[in-house]
């Protein structure tokens, strides 16, 4: 796999039961969806093209844009299903079960993903999802979700700076 990928030759769409996904491809190996995140001007490539190369020496590489973003068809709002999405995406490539790495929304939609199919998921990476709550019960649960991650956390320089934050 070259060193450097270009737009232009890992670019493809796929048709699925909600309409046209643009995504980019490249490698062979065990699949690792990568999802972005939703800032302006926010796709597959834009969040992960730097990444694409490297990690397609090992794995096969796709970073759709999701519906809504990018080159992929328009929904609206009230119709944007990111998790079912997914699941087509898996499904018109011929993949039976995959990596996902999120980023911010796509960290959301990976985490969805892995709770509502679980056997279509083999690993999670999740970079700056948030996590659900009511505005009104945020602010009061979340030193104990800082308290639980950091019990769980095994890295002494980890659990440091989360008693930091959780007492902050």
């Amino acid at each position: 796999m070259p060193a450097h990928l270009s737009e232009a030759e890992t670019s493809r769409y796929i048709d699925t039961p909600h309409g046209k996904i643009h995504l980019h491809q490249a490698g062979t190996g065990h699949p690792i969806v990568m999802l972005h995140g939703s800032g302006p001007g926010a796709t597959g490539w834009s969040n992960f093209n730097p990444n694409m190369a490297q990690l397609a020496e090992d794995f096969q590489v796709i970073a759709p844009d999701m519906p809504g973003w990018g080159k992929s068809d328009s929904v609206t709002y009230e119709d944007r299903d990111h998790v079912t999405s997914a699941i087509h995406l898996l499904d018109a490539l011929g993949i039976e079960k995959a990596a996902f790495v999120g980023n911010s929304m796509g960290g959301a939609t990976s985490l969805k993903v892995a709770a509502r199919h679980p056997d279509r998921v083999s690993h999670v990476v999740s970079m700056g999802a948030g996590a659900p709550a009511r505005a009104s019960s945020a602010r009061a649960t979340a030193p104990r979700r800082a308290s639980r991650f950091c019990t769980a956390a095994t890295a002494i320089r980890r659990r440091r700076r989360c008693a930091r934050w959780s007492t902050s």
